[in-house]
């Protein structure tokens, strides 16, 4: 990736207070510039700019990538972040569990569901799919109760009555799975590391960033970086350490959905 670039202007803020850094990170220079057109030198953004650095990128991966790399100190640690996961009580009888990243592998888990900030974000997705599939309070772990007993939710009406034995555990379960299905987490369908190979417009550029287990680990613009990076996976593969991004997970899995960038697989 190439490196930096700067243009600094004599005249700086007379009060380092008065300084304050942000980011622009599009996939096109041009895009940037026109923030700074003489159509808008009296707008905030271009009259308290000092200073402009930018770096060059393939395309709009990897400037969604270096964003994320810009951003690393203020993105909120991961320690809270969690899934809902399946688990089998009994025959046909499965229930949302929330399980954390710290304590699983989310690039390598089945039957995740959502990823969520904590867990008052996790419960308040899941009462809004109970709320729309009629699910059981009970079943979903949403609220405790004696076997036998009704759920607030069957007392509203908006629950089959799973909890009172008018409805079959295995067909909530069924349910239950439906409405989860669309929130999937998808587990990392590699055996390891991935360069996602990315080239710009005219040809000129070509980027390969290294993704493994949704998780980003750098961009080589040479074979020789490619190679560092790809043997810096193997060393945290050794390791055990977890590598899941949630940011990761959402932008490389789009784009390896849409298939438009080649992949090339670490060597074994």
């Amino acid at each position: 990736m190439g490196n930096p670039r700067a243009d600094t202007s004599p005249a700086l803020p007379t009060s380092p207070a008065s300084r304050q850094r942000f980011s622009i990170v599009p996939a096109s220079g041009w895009t940037t510039f026109a923030h700074f057109s003489s159509t808008k030198r009296e707008t905030p953004l271009a009259r308290e700019a000092w200073r402009i650095e930018w770096r060059e990128a393939a395309g709009e991966l990897g400037a969604r990538l270096y964003e994320l790399e810009l951003a690393a100190a203020r993105r909120r640690a991961s320690e809270d972040l969690c899934s809902w996961q399946l688990v089998r009580h009994g025959d046909g009888d499965f229930r949302p569990a929330l399980v954390f990243a710290r304590d699983v592998d989310f690039a390598r888990a089945e039957d995740l569901y959502g990823l969520y900030r904590g867990p008052r974000e996790a419960v308040s997705a899941l009462r809004k799919l109970a709320q729309a599939y009629r699910l059981c309070h009970h079943f979903t772990g949403l609220a405790d109760g004696r076997a036998g007993e009704a759920c607030i939710a069957h007392g509203q009406g908006s629950c089959r009555g799973a909890c009172v034995g008018r409805e079959a555990i295995s067909l909530h379960s069924a349910r239950l799975m439906t409405a989860l299905a669309k929130h999937r987490v998808r587990p990392w369908p590699y055996p390891g590391p991935i360069a996602l190979v990315e080239r710009d417009e005219f040809g000129m550029r070509e980027d390969a960033h290294i993704i493994d287990a949704w998780g980003y680990l750098g961009t080589a613009g040479d074979e020789v970086t490619l190679g560092a990076l790809f043997a810096s996976a193997a060393d945290r593969q050794d390791s055990g350490r977890s590598r899941f991004d949630a940011d990761v997970y959402r932008i490389v899995g789009k784009c390896l959905r849409e298939g438009r960038l080649r992949v090339i697989a670490a060597p074994r």
